[in-house]
Order: C-alpha cells, then structure tokens, then sequence
C-alpha cells in the first residue's frame, strides 16, 4: 500500500507545483533590429560671390505740358459730338447734314 500512496502523493504534489507555476508570458522581445539612420546629405557648396553690376542711369523723362483744367472736358465733349457749332448770324447752322 505505500506505493500507490507514494504514487498519490507524488502526483499531489506535481500538480500544486503545476499550479504555482505562473503561465508562460510570450517573448515580449523581437529579433528585429532597427536599420542604420543613413548619413545626412552634405550641404550643398556655397556660390561664389557675384561683383554687383552697377545698374545703367537711366534718363527722367521730361514733365508733362501743364493742361487747363477744363480743356479735358472740352477734349471729351467735342470727341463725343456733343459741341455743335451755330452761327449766330446765319439761319441756317454750319453742321448741317444737308450740306447747304
């Protein structure tokens, strides 16, 4: 009789280790490395300094005439026709369609 007991126990105590045991964690770590940053760029070459170009004179033009300030209404009126010429002394206007 000691040996199933022996086997009982032995089992007994199997599986409260079993159960004391805490549950396998899966790898949190991965095999996977990370790529090289490559190299930055090198900066570009710096230009060569450029002699300013001196910038020709150019000449100012000479200031408009000076203009009467009702010669602009009289310029429009007479371009528009609105300037009829009557001779006073005449029955007859000088603009007459009828050429007489």
């Amino acid at each position: 009789m000691k040996t199933p007991l022996l086997a009982g126990t032995t089992l007994l105590a199997l599986f409260a280790a079993a159960c004391n045991k805490p549950a396998e964690q899966p790898a949190t770590e991965t095999n996977i490395t990370e790529p090289a940053k490559p190299a930055p760029p090198p900066p570009p070459p710096k230009p060569a300094p450029v002699a300013e170009v001196p910038k020709p004179e150019v000449p100012k033009a000479p200031p408009p005439p000076e203009v009467p300030a009702d010669q602009q209404v009289l310029d429009d009126a007479d371009a528009t026709g609105m300037t009829a010429r009557v001779d006073r002394n005449t029955d007859t206007p000088a603009n007459s369609a009828d050429g007489q």
